[in-house]
């Protein structure tokens, strides 16, 4: 049985700096050597940024609670991952990304719909129904339309 790999990161975008001399902090998402990147909410001064422990230096209020919403959310991802492993087998870094965005749900129905959708259009153009292109990108963009 092949083992899965699972790993977060916060890495800290130093090369872009906002008007409050911040910059934010991406969650890389790592499963079994592919990784997609997501965007936090979270910014931070970069001198205050611990890149090893991947956490913020401090003990004022504020960075108290930067540091645990990075702890909340170093919970959830796993907890998705776990579930995604559960429910289908296997997971990939995008499912995960998709997850934690909550936007899972509702693109499990959309991949069958869009499916279903693509399957249709492809035996009309093969039937001849559709001969010109303008007639099957109309219909892929409402039959798209409609099942969102």
């Amino acid at each position: 049985m092949k083992k899965n790999t699972f790993k977060v990161m916060f890495v800290i975008r130093r090369n872009q700096v906002n008007r409050d001399g911040k910059c934010s902090i991406v969650i890389r998402i790592t499963v079994n050597g592919e990784y997609e990147r997501l965007n936090s909410t979270l910014s931070i001064e970069p001198e205050l940024w611990d890149s090893k422990a991947a956490k913020a230096i401090g003990r004022t209020q504020k960075i108290l609670d930067f540091n645990k919403r990075i702890e909340e959310i170093k919970y959830i991802l796993p907890d998705h991952y776990y579930e995604l492993q559960k429910t289908h087998g296997y997971v990939t870094a995008e499912m995960v990304k998709n997850a934690y965005m909550g936007i899972t749900a509702r693109q499990s129905v959309g991949y069958i719909s869009i499916a279903g959708a693509l399957s249709l259009l492809v035996r009309k153009i093969f039937s001849g129904m559709f001969p010109e292109r303008s007639q099957v990108t109309f219909l892929l963009i409402s039959t798209l339309y409609m099942t969102t």
